[in-house]
């Protein structure tokens, strides 16, 4: 197995942990690794977010 070959699966675990994570909190399944090479850059969980405009609000 090469290096990146481990690298990658240990990203696809921690999304697959992030999937979790946003399911218990009532969100979507979905997480999410952003990979430079064998650098994860960021991750995060699935996060629900909604935005109500009233009357008057541009």
């Amino acid at each position: 197995m090469l290096a990146a070959d481990a690298t990658l699966r240990a990203a696809m675990r921690q999304a697959e942990a992030l999937r979790d994570e946003a399911l218990l909190a009532g969100d979507q399944p979905f997480g999410a690794v952003v990979l430079r090479g064998e650098i994860i850059m960021g991750a995060a969980p699935s996060r629900v977010v909604s935005f109500v405009v009233r009357p008057g609000m541009r």
